[in-house]
This record gives structure tokens, C-alpha cells and sequence, in this order.
């Protein structure tokens, strides 16, 4: 009778642990992926500041460190890994092949920014934001194509008092 009360006691115990390692491990996952996303929006404001400023060594220092990120974007949309708290859509793993991509345009057109930069030029720099994302990488750019076929649109705001 002892002995299998602690069984049950113990199988009980084991599986919570089994369950809640997975959605802990999966909670990390998107900690890091969310992370590792608002650190590349870090890059572009900065980058735009940088632009209007005719700051060429930022520039080409922030693109260079989106190109380096680029290498690792797809890493963090192990398969599955989309819930309710994350935006990335299901279509990502459905469509690997045209996802999986994106990040390599990304890292051209930063490429192409960081050479315009380092040269000083003016309009191969205007031209290379502008194709990357000047606006945000939710409107327009290389990081928005990305961004319009395999994120959803953050829930609308609640307004205060109605």
C-alpha cells in the first residue's frame, strides 16, 4: 500500500516536472526570440539616427551587427514555437523554405549599407535604408517582408474610460 501511494506520489510529481520543463523551455525560446528582434529595431532607429546625422561609422558599424545577427535570426524559430504570447504565425514552419530566406536579403541589403556608409555615400546610403526599413520593419523594407507574411499584427490598444 506504502509502496504505491509513493509511486503515485512520485509519478505525479515527475510528470508536472516533465510538463512544466516544457512550457518554461518554451517561454525561454520566446524571451529570446523577442529579445533578439527589439535588439534589430534597436539597430534601425539607431541606424536612422545615424542617417540624418550623415554619421557613416555608426551606420556602418550597426549594419554590420545586422548582418552578424542575421546568421543566427532563423535559430530562434525552433519548430513549433508560436502561442498565444507569440507573433510569429504558424506559416513559418509551413513555408521554411521562403522564410528562411528573408534573413539572407536582409543581410545583403545591410551589407550594401555598411559598403555605401564606409564609402560616404550619400545616396547608396538613402538608398540601402530605405530598402532595409527606414520607416519600421513592420511597414516597409527587407526586414518587412519578413514581418508581413509571418507575424501577426499586435492586438489593437485598449483605450482608458470607453
Amino acid at each position: 500500500m506504502f509502496y504505491s501511494k509513493s509511486f503515485g506520489i512520485a509519478f505525479v510529481i515527475l510528470s508536472t516536472l516533465f510538463f512544466t520543463s516544457g512550457l518554461f523551455a518554451q517561454e525561454d525560446v520566446l524571451k529570446k526570440r523577442k529579445d533578439f528582434m527589439t535588439a534589430r529595431y534597436d539597430e534601425l532607429k539607431a541606424i536612422k539616427r545615424a542617417v540624418e546625422e550623415k554619421d557613416y561609422a555608426t551606420i556602418s558599424l550597426r549594419a554590420k551587427d545586422i548582418m552578424g545577427a542575421m546568421d543566427k535570426a532563423v535559430n530562434h524559430f525552433p519548430k513549433g514555437s508560436f502561442s498565444e504570447k507569440s507573433r510569429a504565425k504558424a506559416e513559418i514552419w509551413e513555408k521554411w523554405d521562403q522564410f528562411s530566406k528573408i534573413p539572407l536579403k536582409v543581410k545583403d541589403v545591410a551589407s550594401a549599407l555598411a559598403n555605401a556608409a564606409g564609402a560616404k555615400d550619400e545616396a547608396g546610403v538613402q538608398a540601402q535604408f530605405k530598402a532595409l526599413g527606414p520607416e519600421s520593419p513592420f511597414r516597409s523594407g527587407a526586414c518587412y517582408e519578413c514581418h508581413k507574411d509571418f507575424r501577426s499584427s499586435p492586438p489593437p490598444t485598449k483605450k482608458a474610460g470607453g
